[in-house]
């Protein structure tokens, strides 16, 4: 089963059956097979009446990627290997892929398991197939040639206690549990796997950005998924011996309805995991603007004791810091907008400038929170000499021009004076 959605996982299976046995199960001489005593065993529910023989081989090719289209694209290349192979059990593996397909296959781990152990584990499909077709003689020293017990076929006690008719009093009848209530108990274990995955890969997508984020947030996730590993543990004990409760009669199919009626209350149940992510949407909403604002993370600060301190390291550059915190975000979203758009529209100008000096960096009150004198919300300091020149210069540069936008707009038009153009700029300003 896969963790998460970043995992490619592929299993095949080859089966080979061998021969079949079967005891002929009728009223005639049956309780020379069975003894009394089986039917006063609380552990026992059926008997064996037939084994199937064979060897049953799995070869698992596992990769973790970054993309989960990946993971669709890599995942059909081997379906479509595996569906309609080119190759005949006797004669020679001839799988054929181009060269991106080739990559992608020889990037994969390969694993095997089943009923014959296999000495050298092949690295590739072709040598999975050569695998696969040394199965059958692989077989013949086991149990002379049969293999090994695939399936068993299983008669209800019940059944065998009615033929039989024993003339003494059977105080324990087997009892089946029905279909619809197995069906539901599977449902709910596709619906933990599912759960399971969301919340994997929930911390999969905070993995890259955890040490630009509060360590109690990373932790909140990690202890979220430790106590859903263990309460999955609890109900799945609980379901399996409630279910043999059933089975031996020692209990009511009611509780197990009773158990599954009330799934949707237990922590592994889609409602809590959905409630989860609601509580902590706050944490998908930080990654998504980080990613936004510093895709590379290069301008995302992780050490500062204060922001004077800080500057000193940046003394022969223009320095501009934005201010941000989920609060902030919460209480002016619109302002928050405009200060993050107007930081990365600065950061592209000045890359797209040949001198390329000033620095850009994120000042995140939720990772520092002990950072003193901190603004009321958020903002763009400017610094330069390692002093700090504006404290708002996204609200400043509305209502004056800043030096570099007044050298860059004189360089295009060298007919006009700066004065001239400040001029224009305050009656720009004032209409």
């Amino acid at each position: 089963t896969k963790t998460n959605s970043h995992t490619v996982r592929a299993t095949f299976i080859y089966k080979a059956k061998t021969k079949q046995e079967d005891l002929q199960v009728s009223t005639k001489g049956l309780h020379e097979y069975f003894s009394s005593h089986a039917f006063e065993n609380p552990d026992a529910t059926h008997v064996v009446i037939g084994i199937k023989w064979g060897a049953n081989v799995a070869a698992t090719f596992e990769r973790v990627v970054d993309k989960h289209d990946d993971v669709k694209r890599i995942e059909g290349i081997l379906t479509a290997n595996f569906a309609k192979p080119t190759f005949g059990i006797s004669g020679n593996a001839n799988l054929k892929y181009n060269n991106e397909q080739k990559a992608d296959l020889e990037s994969l781990t390969i694993s095997f398991s089943g009923d014959v152990l296999i000495e050298n584990c092949p690295r590739t499909i072709d040598g999975v197939m050569e695998v696969y077709q040394k199965v059958p003689s692989m077989i013949r020293s086991l149990n002379d040639g049969k293999g090994q017990q695939l399936t068993f076929i299983l008669c209800p006690l019940k059944q065998i206690a009615d033929m039989t008719k024993f003339e003494r009093k059977i105080t324990r009848m087997v009892k089946e549990v029905s279909e619809q209530i197995i069906n539901r108990i599977e449902n709910i274990f596709e619906q933990m796997n599912d759960e399971q995955r969301k919340l994997n890969d929930f911390l999969d997508d905070i993995n890259p950005w955890k040490e630009f984020l509060p360590h109690q947030w990373f932790d909140l996730v990690k202890k979220k998924l430790s106590n859903f590993n263990e309460e999955e543990l609890k109900l799945k004990r609980d379901l399996s011996s409630l279910l043999v409760a059933i089975r031996s009669n020692s209990a009511e199919e009611s509780k197990m309805i009773e158990l599954i009626d009330n799934f949707s209350k237990h922590p592994c149940s889609p409602e809590s995991i959905e409630k989860f992510f609601y509580e902590n949407e706050n944490i998908k909403t930080k990654i998504k603007t980080l990613k936004r604002i510093s895709p590379d993370k290069k301008e995302l600060v992780t050490n500062i004791t204060s922001i004077e301190d800080f500057i000193q390291d940046f003394y022969d550059n223009d320095v501009y810091l934005l201010h941000i915190c989920e609060k902030w975000q919460q209480e002016d979203e619109e302002n928050s907008l405009k200060q993050m758009r107007y930081f990365i529209n600065l950061k592209k100008n000045e890359q797209d400038t040949q001198k390329n000096k000033a620095k850009f960096r994120v000042i995140d009150y939720d990772l520092h929170s002990c950072l003193t004198n901190k603004p009321t919300n958020s903002v763009i300091y400017y610094a330069t000499r390692a002093t700090i020149k504006s404290k708002d210069f996204y609200k400043e540069s509305q209502s004056k021009l800043s030096r570099k936008q007044i050298d860059r707009i004189l360089t295009e038009n060298s007919m006009l004076t700066e004065q001239r153009l400040k001029d224009w700029h305050q009656q720009f300003m004032k209409d």
